[in-house]
């Protein structure tokens, strides 16, 4: 399961569907997020505004939720979903496509939407050189010092872009996971030693009586890890 239920049954109820008899129409309009957005409205000065989401831990774009659950799919990092409508609240999965970032700068150029910048007073970033630093990192493997001095700005700058903490209406990537967090990391993690069975097993044998030094021990990890297990702090997802 990508999302619990409790997740799927919030995210749609902050969903716009039109009503209509015939299936086939609601299907083909747009379906808009009306729950918190990133950036400002797109009826004020025409600027462009997202719908985020926060599951776990991690801040995701609801276009990129929608999509994931529409294909019971989770997306790799490096890849957007893009609007084949041009409406960014849009949730519709049949207006929905995966694309990468050199197909969202296209995108954004062929409609203008390249050059606008922030009106930020402190930002010495704009949209162009953001989407740039993503480019010269995914395709021409910069590194985060190689491209902070271009851009004249720290290297935190950078990896926060990069990271998708900041810019990430922009960008569309993920912020990483937390560690603290079980469902993101968790068997997916490269370094994970624990899967949902194992993690059931754990919970089952300190039901039984197991300590969590001996779980600690039996499963190969720490036992401050077992304890977030039993008391569902982490792996919360796994029942």
């Amino acid at each position: 399961m990508l999302y619990d239920e409790a997740f799927v049954r919030r995210f749609w109820s902050q969903v716009s569907i039109p009503s209509s008899e015939f299936p086939r129409a609601w299907k083909n309009k747009c379906w808009l997020w009306t729950g918190a957005t990133r950036g400002p409205s797109t009826d004020d000065k025409g600027k462009l505004q997202y719908g985020r989401v926060t599951y776990c831990g991690v801040k995701y774009t609801v276009s990129r939720v929608s999509w994931e659950l529409a294909h019971n799919e989770r997306l790799p990092a490096d890849i957007l979903v893009l609007h084949t409508c041009d409406t960014p609240l849009c949730v519709n999965p049949d207006h929905l496509v995966r694309g990468s970032h050199a197909d969202n700068v296209a995108d954004r150029v062929s409609k203008g939407r390249s050059a606008k910048g922030l009106s930020h007073p402190k930002t010495r970033l704009k949209e162009e050189d953001v989407l740039e630093i993503v480019r010269l990192k995914t395709e021409e493997g910069w590194t985060y010092k190689r491209i902070a001095n271009k851009y004249a700005v720290g290297t935190t700058s950078i990896q926060h872009i990069l990271e998708g903490k900041n810019w990430q209406h922009l960008t569309g990537i993920p912020e990483r996971p937390k560690p603290k967090c079980g469902r993101p990391v968790g068997a997916g993690h490269h370094n994970s030693k624990l899967n949902p069975d194992k993690v059931r097993e754990i919970r089952r044998l300190f039901a039984e009586g197991s300590t969590l030094t001996e779980l600690g021990d039996r499963f190969g990890v720490h036992k401050a890890t077992i304890s977030g297990i039993v008391r569902r702090k982490e792996w919360s997802h796994v029942e």
